[in-house]
């Protein structure tokens, strides 16, 4: 079985709202609520059904986990 890791973040009701936004959902209480309660909010990866596409987004958030845990690496 492969060792793991574990990546918290927060993300401001703004920030949330702003990428709701980009999907065409205003982000009113009653989601807000409902995000918000789910803590923490697992990711489910298989949402993202082309697999080059969830290999580039895991990719992307190990790249920003690396930076912020070693910021000296060359």
């Amino acid at each position: 079985m492969d060792e793991k890791i574990t990546i918290t973040t927060d993300f401001t009701r703004t920030e949330v709202a702003a990428a709701l936004l980009c999907l065409g959902v205003e982000l009113n209480e009653e989601l807000w609520k409902q995000i918000s309660q789910k803590q923490p909010i697992a990711i489910d990866w298989n949402l993202i059904d082309d697999k080059n596409d969830r290999l580039q987004a895991k990719l992307g958030l190990i790249a920003v986990t690396i930076g912020s845990a070693c910021p000296n690496i060359d």
